[in-house]
């Protein structure tokens, strides 16, 4: 009997077990992790990836985040694992000692321990050697008592440590189960991917394939792009989210990460659920965030893990860093911030900046991971399952498939039959339609769950496994009678037994019964009328917001240069130079001077312009705490100079209110006398905070432009309206202290003949200076609040 039918009785065998041994695992399995994993029995779970999988040399570390754990195992693909955090349990693993026959370095170890709480298992791959240390794949098992339970699965380069050095471990899961759209799939299917081929994390060499041009989002200057699609054949409805940034003007994404983010309101980043992807390691980071604008935690209390994602992985190629997350539609269950794409819509967020230390910080040291100016978010909320594109497909006798190409030059193909044992599916790619051949096949088998890679040269026969694939991620799964596969490559050949999927092919599909393990001859099959190219396929856009931004920042510079570039100056200087542009004479008839029914109206607006503005940045920015400050473009001047400016201008109506003193009897001799004095000392602070006040709002407004783009290169608008604006300002004012000088002098000098003649000084006034103030102010304002209201 052959291999797989041994196995197919092992696996039977295995699954009577179950209730006794939960962690018993077949011996010198063949295919890793997968039929040992089947093996075990039940129904397992897989997490998206560890909090803290690292490799030195080759030693790799897990971090289980659950507590109170009474089994662990761990699995290699070659060599052999030693664990410190655990003793083997020869009883309840079968690959201990002799009890797999001839097997001399066994590859698995596990245990049966009381308790295990949380925390790292430290293990050390032993028995490599440059033959097999390039792809070591490491996977770790555990479970309270006899339920189901989860399993760490990642792929390492290990041959460092033969050559002792160090090498980067990437961090993230195989796919466990994917999710169906309800469109163009069967809704009694599954496709829940058990094993993947890890690629590299990073590689400096392109994937290949056509500039992809399906971006449902993408910022408006064009720095960062995101496409989403409901993964297809399932039950449980699960979405793919890619995104990705281009930090070529940056020097290269080394030691950079970017996130996406979904949030209920655009006054600020909380309430939100973000994930971030780092280049240093390709992990991607579950984090949330309550409310604010500050740095967001972690998911949970314990780990970067959400336990909605399946699937998450980070790959820098020439430069762009591109990350993916696979996760449930719903969200989770008692949380308010996990998102539930089911009938609601977010704001996508989006940001990306520098790593500190290779790593995305802590909540108490993370000031050198800031976005700075690199985040914005769309201009209003999204529909994310609305705008996911319907996924090319096509159908069959008992049959279905459905693709799309990837960021990355990728193409994600999915394919089903409604059978679920001893049986196999497959799809194939050809330039014509005469044979099956020439073309490539790939084919998913229900008793490994695993997809092979197949060429045929020509004709229309049994076409074998190749020897090199190009598969980069795979697997099947059966549920509910039905059986689904999945897998990832490129969209370019990859060599001579390769079809180039960026030209027009031929589809072929079919599937059948298995015999002896392998494929026999297909039940059902067919080919595609028409050719197709897999790289093709239309999304819907959505408007890229502001890559400065909110809108919410752009309000409050626009309401500050109204208020300090024309209002309050404006009514300055009417009262200071009263006398100068002749609007100083009170008139009984008329009443209040024109001095004063020009400089109360502007001040008052101004100041309620400055409390709009100052309401307005706390609501998109949250308390302005050390750590906010610090990661500024000013590192806070900003908005220490702006907040004092403000504070004095508040001070202005406060103490008008005490200006001739508090509740003094004005119809005595001594009560004018104190009025007389308060109201002497109020005019000396009242100048003292208004030309204070001036000045910092003056200087806070020329650092704001700067804050909201994050670089000190003024746009020349901007440049030409605060030139004209505060230009004016001084020019004016140096006029009307020359003039009142002059007046001054001009006095002095009458003589006594013109006294005795009992002439008064002429009356001098030029309202010219209030009117050509008055269009330069006005001017300049709007010249600066249309260049921050049209930035980028």
């Amino acid at each position: 009997m052959s291999t797989m039918r041994h196995a197919a009785m092992l696996l039977a065998l295995l699954s009577a077990q179950v209730a006794s041994r939960p962690y018993y695992k077949k011996c010198g399995s063949a295919n890793f992790p997968d039929a040992s994993f089947s093996a075990m029995g039940g129904t397992w779970s897989f997490t998206s990836s560890s909090s803290d999988v690292t490799a030195v040399g080759n030693t790799v570390t897990f971090s289980i985040p659950t507590s109170s754990v009474s089994g662990i195992w761990v699995q290699t693909s070659d060599g052999y694992p030693d664990t410190s955090s655990f003793t083997p349990d020869s009883g309840g693993c079968g690959q201990q000692g002799s009890t797999c026959s001839g097997l001399t370095n066994p590859d698995v170890v596990c245990s049966s321990m009381g308790t295990f709480n949380s925390g790292s298992v430290e293990v050390v791959v032993r028995g490599l050697n440059d033959g097999n240390c390039a792809n070591v794949q490491v996977a770790l098992g555990y479970s309270s008592g006899y339920a189901p339970g989860d399993i760490i699965t990642n792929a390492f380069d290990m041959c460092a440590s033969v050559t002792t050095t160090t090498t980067a471990a990437t961090t993230t899961a195989a796919p466990t189960t994917t999710a169906a759209t309800t469109t163009a799939a069967p809704t009694t299917t599954t496709a829940a991917p058990t094993t993947t081929t890890a690629a590299p994390t990073t590689t400096t060499a392109a994937a290949g394939g056509t500039s992809f041009d399906a971006y449902q989002f993408t910022s408006s200057d064009g720095a960062y792009n995101a496409y989403w699609y409901l993964i297809p054949f399932a039950t449980n409805p699960t979405i793919k989210f890619f995104w990705s940034v281009d930090f070529s003007s940056e020097g290269g994404a080394t030691d950079k990460w970017a996130g996406i983010g979904f949030k209920t309101t655009d006054s600020s980043m909380g309430p939100g659920f973000f994930y971030v992807g780092l280049s240093s390691d390709g992990s991607v980071l579950a984090r949330q965030l309550e409310s604010g604008s500050t740095y967001p935690g972690p998911a949970s209390a314990t780990s970067d893990l959400d336990p909605t994602v399946v699937d998450s992985n980070c790959e820098v190629e020439d430069d762009v860093l591109h990350c993916y997350v696979v996760r449930s539609v719903a969200g989770v269950a008692n949380s308010t911030l996990n998102p539930d794409f089911n009938n609601n819509a977010y704001e996508l967020a989006w940001a990306f900046g520098d790593l500190l230390n290779g790593g995305f910080g802590t909540v108490d040291d993370h000031s050198g991971t800031y976005h700075n100016s690199n985040r914005g978010n769309s201009d209003g909320t999204v529909d994310f399952l609305g705008t996911a594109p319907e996924l090319p497909s096509l159908s069959g006798d008992e049959y279905w498939a459905a693709w799309t190409p990837t960021p990355q030059g990728r193409v994600d193909v999915f394919f089903a039959t409604p059978a679920s044992t001893d049986i196999w599916v497959g799809v194939g790619f050809g330039a014509g339609n005469d044979a099956m051949g020439p073309g490539e096949f790939y084919t998913g088998q229900s008793d490994t769950n695993a997809v092979t890679d197949r060429w045929l040269d020509s004709g229309s026969s049994y076409p074998p496994a190749k020897s090199s694939s190009n598969i980069l991620q795979s697997g099947c799964s059966s549920n509910s009678g039905n059986f689904s596969c999945f897998f990832t490559r490129s969209l370019t050949a990859t060599g001579s037994e390769s079809e180039d999927l960026d030209d027009d092919v031929y589809i072929r599909w079919a599937h059948g019964d298995l015999s002896d393990g392998d494929i026999s001859f297909h039940s059902a099959y067919g080919m595609a009328s028409s050719t197709t190219a897999l790289s093709s396929i239309t999304a819907g856009s959505i408007d890229g917001g502001d890559s400065s931004g909110s809108l919410l920042y752009k309000v409050h510079g626009i309401l500050m240069i109204v208020a300090w570039l024309f209002c309050l100056p404006y009514g300055i200087y009417g009262a200071r130079f009263r006398d100068v542009i002749g609007m100083g004479k009170d008139d009984a008839k008329s009443g209040p001077p024109l001095w004063w029914r020009i400089h109360q109206p502007n001040q008052y607006i101004g100041v309620l312009l400055m409390i709009a503005a100052i309401v307005v940045i706390f609501v998109q920015a949250g308390p302005m705490t050390a750590e906010f400050l610090a990661g500024t473009f000013s590192g806070g001047v900003h908005e220490i100079v702006g907040i004092t400016a403000f504070a004095l201008t508040l001070m202005q109506p406060v103490f008008a209110f005490c200006r001739n003193g508090c509740c003094e009897d004005d119809s005595t001799t001594e009560g004018k006398a104190k009025i007389d004095s308060c109201h002497n000392v109020w005019h000396i602070i009242h100048a003292i905070c208004g030309y204070g006040a001036l000045v910092l709002a003056l200087a806070a407004v020329g650092m704001g432009i700067a804050e909201i783009q994050y670089s000190a290169d003024w746009p020349i608008l901007f440049v030409a309206g605060f030139a004209v604006s505060v230009g004016a300002m001084f020019l004016f004012s140096v006029i009307a202290i020359a003039l009142l000088f002059g007046k001054k002098v001009a006095k002095s000098k009458y003589t006594k003949d013109a006294e005795a003649q009992n002439e008064s000084p002429r009356a001098t006034s030029h309202p010219w200076l209030a009117g050509a103030l008055f269009i330069c102010m006005l001017s300049g304002a709007i010249c600066c609040a249309v260049s921050v209201g049209t930035l980028e």
